[in-house]
């Protein structure tokens, strides 16, 4: 038989005892998910690292257009144009200003052809050192490959049309004919075009704005000639 004290100290730790597997209760319980599974502690994500060789790769600039970017039809149209402005020397000598269009057909990446005409108004000086201004109209057919999509190169013949050149000649001549750019018919030439391509992938497909160095002989016949160079600025679609 136990006396009052024991009976005392036994209830005691009885509910001591009920009292910690209450709380142990509690505890586990807010550890444990539904399921009996253990949560994952809040704000923490868990996340796996990709599997070998699916690392991001650079984006190549047909991508820049779209995943489901068409390929390019080996001959596609070829299109353009550009402002232009420079000077011509010989006979006759003076600033040059207009512009010019291309029109034709790209053969894969690295080749093209196209007519090119172009239109300019030239302020000539003449003999008597007066300012004589004319328009002049080349008709030109260049073959052209373009390296690395940077840099094209284009060379062709041309038939070229002075109008309004009458005095545009500065040699002193006793000619009574007309002579170098003062005769009313078509002249034979040759143009010669370096463009620096700067690509733009906002519309279209190979599209650039092109800064170019030109280059154009005229030849009048009876020891005439003229040699135009211009610089321009355009865009092209290639």
């Amino acid at each position: 038989m136990l006396d009052d004290g024991k009976k005392g100290r036994l209830a005691l730790a009885t509910v001591a005892w009920s009292v910690a597997l209450a709380i142990t209760s509690i505890a586990s319980a807010q550890v444990e998910g539904e399921g009996g599974q253990p949560s994952e502690p809040p704000g923490v994500v868990m996340e796996t690292p990709p599997p070998p060789g699916s690392y991001p790769t650079a984006i190549t600039p047909r991508e820049l257009m779209g995943a489901d970017a068409p390929p390019r039809d080996f001959v596609r149209p070829r299109a353009g144009f550009s402002l232009l402005g420079g000077y011509t020397v010989s006979e006759p000598e003076g600033w040059m200003m207009g512009a010019s269009a291309r029109l034709g057909v790209q053969i894969g990446d690295w080749f093209s052809v196209y007519y090119q005409p172009t239109a300019l108004y030239a302020s000539l000086q003449t003999a008597r050192d007066r300012q004589d201004g004319a328009f002049t109209f080349w008709s030109s057919f260049l073959v052209e490959a373009t390296l690395a999509d940077w840099v094209s190169v284009g060379v062709g013949p041309s038939v070229d049309i002075w109008t309004g050149c009458d005095e545009g000649v500065l040699a002193d001549t006793q000619i009574d004919a007309p002579v170098g750019c003062t005769a009313d018919e078509p002249f034979f030439g040759l143009h010669g075009r370096v463009a620096l391509n700067i690509p733009t992938y906002a519309s279209g497909d190979r599209n650039a704005i092109q800064v170019s160095f030109e280059v154009h002989p005229t030849w009048f016949g009876d020891g005439f000639e003229t040699v135009a160079f211009l610089g321009g600025l355009g865009f092209d679609t290639m």
